[in-house]
């Protein structure tokens, strides 16, 4: 049993046939039909999407030689097939596409093809032979694609024997061994390709093609392309944030780009200047703190009690106050019921280790962290009395 198919009339959506068979499997129904327009998932191209008497085709594929249509419900008899055109066209597209970009690559440009893939939201993506792909080489692909969409270039399908099929198409035969006939789609003067997809009848139903990117990958260059119906989506869609960005820039179009540049250097110019006065901001904060410590004291304890001061700021302002002699300094900050502690000394301070300090308050917190005996840091969920209990462990410390 073998399903009719008609892949060679891209432009048949509907047709009449009847139901060869109906088996459930697992709340399923899987269906056989004597004709089909339902193009299974092969080649880089995906299956078509559709309906059997309006209940949705939720999946295809095939089996033996015969198309199998996975439904919701049975069917039985004769019943009419439609298959999304929306879905079939932008995937005839897309594969036309890479036949049409491929063929230039391979025979104008000396470079094989490795792989081709239909990718999300109507891209697709050719895998290519090369260590590098320039953009004087991007923008010859994109141009002579677009000139033989121009030429309106017709996509012709014919079946022949195995001795004409390899004396005009390259490419592995593995994959069509033991057929009678051969599937060639020809892209006149351009390329004879073995090809089972469905195709657009002439370059002119391309549209365009835009190259997306070409980067390096672990075997090759991937080029990423956009065409057809989506092409012209994706266009309008980018000039439409462009015009919202040129009104909101107050800019015409084409001042566009050295506007934003403008704005990024000033931008880093005043990223500058906000870290110098934060780092003044902190240097002045230290000294006022240094001013008030008893001269007399071995050990000039200092608590950094700053909530809402973000950490990096704090472990600023302590490593400042360290670097002076005789200190000991304990930094914590409170966001949202999370605490964040920082423990910090000296170098000349002796027996006091402020990695033993978090260790202290770990068995009586949830507090992950730790350090050395010269720093400690870490956080976790507030605690109660958790600043008091903290300075009262390291006053200890420091008095033992």
């Amino acid at each position: 049993m073998h399903t009719i198919t008609h892949y060679d009339e891209p432009f048949l959506t509907e047709l009449e046939t009847e139901v060869i068979s109906c088996k459930e499997d697992k709340g399923e129904y899987l269906v056989a039909l004597k004709e089909t327009l339902f193009f299974v998932e092969s080649g880089g191209q995906p299956s078509d999407t559709g309906w059997i008497n309006d209940f949705e085709v939720v999946d295809v594929y095939i089996y033996d030689g015969t198309i199998y249509h996975v439904l919701k419900q049975p069917v039985e008899g004769k019943v009419t097939v439609k298959i999304n055109f929306k879905d079939r066209f932008a995937h005839m597209q897309a594969h036309s596409s890479q036949h049409l970009a491929g063929a230039i690559v391979i025979y104008e440009m000396g470079i094989p093809v490795l792989s081709n893939h239909y990718l999300e939201n109507g891209l697709c993506d050719l895998d290519i032979d090369t260590d590098h792909f320039t953009q004087e080489q991007v923008d010859y692909l994109m141009r002579r694609c677009n000139e033989c969409i121009s030429e309106d270039i017709p996509l012709t399908i014919s079946y022949v024997e195995e001795d004409l099929a390899r004396k005009y198409c390259e490419g592995d035969f593995a994959d069509y061994e033991g057929l009678e006939c051969y599937r060639v789609v020809t892209i006149e003067g351009i390329e004879h390709d073995l090809c089972g997809c469905i195709h657009v009848p002439s370059t002119r139903w391309l549209k365009g093609i835009h190259v997306v990117s070409a980067s390096k990958i672990s075997k090759g260059v991937k080029i990423i392309l956009d065409c057809g119906d989506h092409l012209i989506y994706d266009a309008k869609k980018h000039y439409d944030e462009l015009y919202q960005i040129s009104t909101d820039l107050g800019v015409p179009f084409e001042e566009i780009l050295p506007s934003i540049n403008h704005m990024r250097e000033q931008y880093k110019a005043l990223s500058k200047q906000e870290e110098f006065y934060r780092i003044s901001y902190l240097d002045q904060r230290v000294k006022e703190i240094l001013a008030r410590q008893e001269p007399e004291e071995d050990i000039h304890l200092i608590e950094l009690i700053e909530h809402g001061l973000p950490v990096e700021d704090l472990k600023y302002m302590m490593v400042q106050l360290t670097n002076n002699p005789s200190v000991v300094c304990v930094g914590i900050s409170k966001s949202n019921d999370k605490l964040s502690l920082v423990i910090n000394k000296s170098k000349d301070v002796e027996n006091f280790s402020a990695g033993k300090v978090f260790q202290e308050v770990r068995k009586i917190s949830n507090l992950r962290g730790g350090g050395s005996p010269i720093v400690a840091q870490g956080g976790g969920n507030c605690f109660e009395n958790d600043e008091q209990i903290i300075l009262d462990i390291v006053r200890k410390m420091i008095s033992e």
